[in-house]
């Protein structure tokens, strides 16, 4: 499995990072500046029809895709 980080901000757009560290440059980066901005992470299974989620479900079904919390109203 894959872990990918998503950071969305106004100045940088959606970016979707393979990193941890990189993200958390990034996180620390736009904290220190000022600039408003919404992080989460994302787990890809090893197969290569897999999508991104939350949840992994280890039954071989590809899992319903969860919304990123700002798309939750």
């Amino acid at each position: 499995m894959r872990t990918f980080y998503q950071i969305t901000s106004a100045e940088t757009g959606k970016v979707v990072l393979r990193s941890r560290k990189i993200a958390k440059a990034l996180r620390r980066w736009l904290r220190g500046n000022g600039y408003e901005f919404q992080h989460g992470f994302y787990v890809r299974d090893s197969d290569p029809g897999g999508q991104f989620s939350r949840d992994t479900d280890h039954s071989g079904r590809i899992p319903k895709k969860t919304p990123f919390p700002s798309q939750i109203e």
